[in-house]
């Protein structure tokens, strides 16, 4: 399950969808959205996991934009924190404006079960440009599933809980 932020300026409707298991471990496809305006530039100068211990990969641009993402992530020659997303910028290719899904990236979930909030660093620039204006990308949250076994213990132990205390 996923809680989608939106933020509204204008006529801007950005939410983050995400694809895939919420399972500790799993990797998601997480997507950038507006559907309501004509994108003309989206630039994430960095996005967080906040410390959350996942990793993210670089994803792919809306194919209207005719600038090439520059993205790093863990490991790679910007070295960010593990999880974090940093340089994706993206300009449209006049008169083709973007709509839709913005940029996708993959997010490796933690190992460890918990509530992930996707959200952009104070202090850069995380926001879409479209003809009037400007919307800031939005947060996120990402409530992971505990894995099967983790439920059948917690089963089991309620089983013998029951059973001890009758």
């Amino acid at each position: 399950m996923v809680v989608l932020a939106l933020v509204s300026s204008a006529s801007a409707t950005l939410s983050w969808s995400y694809s895939g298991t919420t399972n500790p471990g799993d990797t998601i496809t997480l997507s950038l959205t507006d559907t309501a305006t004509n994108v003309t530039a989206l630039q994430i100068d960095w996005i967080t996991d906040n410390a959350a211990g996942g990793t993210a990969a670089p994803g792919s641009l809306n194919v209207k934009f005719v600038t090439a993402p520059n993205v790093g992530s863990s490991g790679s020659a910007y070295e960010m924190p593990a999880g974090d997303l940093v340089g994706v910028y993206g300009a449209y290719d006049p008169p083709n404006y973007a709509t839709g899904i913005l940029y996708t990236y993959y997010y490796t979930l933690p190992s460890i079960q918990q509530t992930v909030v996707i959200s952009p660093v104070a202090g850069n620039t995380n926001s879409i440009t479209y003809g009037t204006g400007s919307a800031d990308v939005p947060s996120t949250s990402i409530v992971m599933t505990p894995e099967p076994m983790t439920i059948a213990l917690l089963g089991l132990g309620g089983l013998f809980l029951r059973r001890k205390l009758s």
